[in-house]
């Protein structure tokens, strides 16, 4: 039985985060361990969480000194501390459905190295029977392309076992992104379970939407990261079948053909800074690949003299030179989606003061796919941020509309 290490990052909402503890506690999945990641809280939440560890054994109380303040830094904090073979975060505010951990083991033991899940949504403390992961409608494996596509949208309790991240963390200096350690999970098999384990509670006082304003240029960055992984890891999958598209986002990329990347720094070690951030990236999206080996114009004649046979080989290898061909690429990149993740890059660069960003990105989402909205926030740019902020929720609002929201 996998040892399940149950990952509980908290600050300073000492009410919730008892409810999710409990929650954790009431688990039937006897092989767990419970960490409570404290981000030096200053509610009564300190003092509750060591409560609870001085009467259970499975429960650790570990206080984050180690990593920056915040979202990530205190899950990292949580990822050191845990001894389990797999891991679950559960976030302090949310609640685990009963049986939610015995039935994403389940699927761990059958090989998959991540199980994704869906939540229930509930809105302001209202509890509803929605879904709020989008994407997928049935049980099932899921495919890596599915997740590059930009498909798997919304939010899901994610299952994954130690060995599937190894020693990578979320990103320091993001404000949440997660994307940008999710997407190592498809470097291995992972599955989806069309049912609800967790109630994901969602509060517009202290939504993801509004917070994010607060720290634009990390969300920024997060959007961007996410874009550079994407492509990385098609070039890398593509490239050990010998195969990758030709041209990408209107960017003719031969000549990377056969390069090497073992060894290559990754897009989440770069620096994004002003002299652009893709570089690497756009050198690692590989081309055709040739075969310069031609057989023998026939084995006749290489029976009957080795020589000849020989040049036969030659003269057919060097007609063929200009008739070069290739694998057909396994994972494409959603030019789409892609330029989504730029735009979206853009739109906080803006808020963050940052216009040369703001300008790189936006043309850079228009150089994969030449899209309305970007085109109207290129015209609007030089216009101030709260006039762009007035006419997003302008747009939000007729887009609710259109769908009876």
């Amino acid at each position: 039985m996998l040892k399940v290490s149950i990952i509980i990052p908290t600050y300073n909402r000492k009410e919730l985060f008892e409810a999710a503890l409990k929650s954790a506690l009431a688990q039937d999945y006897e092989n767990k361990e419970i960490i409570i990641s404290d981000d030096d809280s200053n509610d009564g939440t300190r003092e509750l969480a060591q409560n609870y560890a001085a009467k259970f054994d499975n429960v650790k109380y570990v206080l984050n000194q180690t990593y920056d303040r915040g979202p990530n830094g205190n899950k990292n904090n949580g990822f050191d501390h845990a001894s389990g073979d797999a891991f679950v975060i559960l976030d302090d505010d949310d609640l685990l459905i009963e049986g939610a951990i015995s039935k994403m083991a389940v699927v761990l033991e059958r090989g998959y190295a991540s199980v994704w899940a869906n939540c229930y949504f509930e809105l302001d403390g209202e509890p509803t029977t929605k879904f709020s992961g989008f994407g997928l409608s049935k049980s099932g494996e899921i495919s890596p392309q599915d997740y590059y596509d930009g498909k798997i949208t919304g939010e899901f309790l994610i299952m994954f076992r130690r060995d599937a991240i190894g020693q990578r963390r979320f990103e320091k200096g993001l404000y949440g992104s997660e994307n940008t350690l999710w997407i190592y999970l498809f470097d291995h098999p992972a599955y989806y379970l069309h049912d609800a384990v967790r109630i994901y509670r969602f509060h517009r006082s202290d939504s993801v939407t509004i917070n994010s304003f607060k720290r634009p240029l990390c969300i920024m960055k997060g959007y961007a990261m996410t874009a550079e992984l994407i492509l990385q890891k098609i070039a890398e999958k593509n490239a050990q079948t010998g195969a990758c598209d030709e041209k990408i986002g209107g960017r003719n990329l031969n000549g990377a053909c056969g390069a090497n990347l073992d060894g290559t720094r990754s897009i989440s070690d770069k620096n994004l800074n002003a002299d652009g951030g893709d570089a690497d990236a756009e050198r690692k999206i590989l081309s055709y690949v040739s075969d310069a080996n031609s057989q023998g114009k026939n084995s006749d004649a290489n029976l009957n003299a080795k020589s000849s046979g020989l040049e036969a080989q030659n003269k057919n290898s060097d007609a063929n030179l200009s008739q070069k061909t290739s694998a057909e690429p396994k994972f494409r990149v959603n030019e789409a989606y892609i330029a989504i993740l730029y735009k979206m890059a853009a739109y906080y660069a803006k808020f963050g003061g940052e216009y040369k960003k703001m300008y790189e990105y936006l043309f850079k989402s228009l150089k994969f796919k030449f899209t309305k909205e970007a085109l109207a926030m290129l015209i609007l740019s030089p216009f101030p941020k709260s006039m762009i902020l007035f006419l997003t929720k302008i747009r939000v609002w007729i887009y609710k509309k259109t769908r009876g929201e």
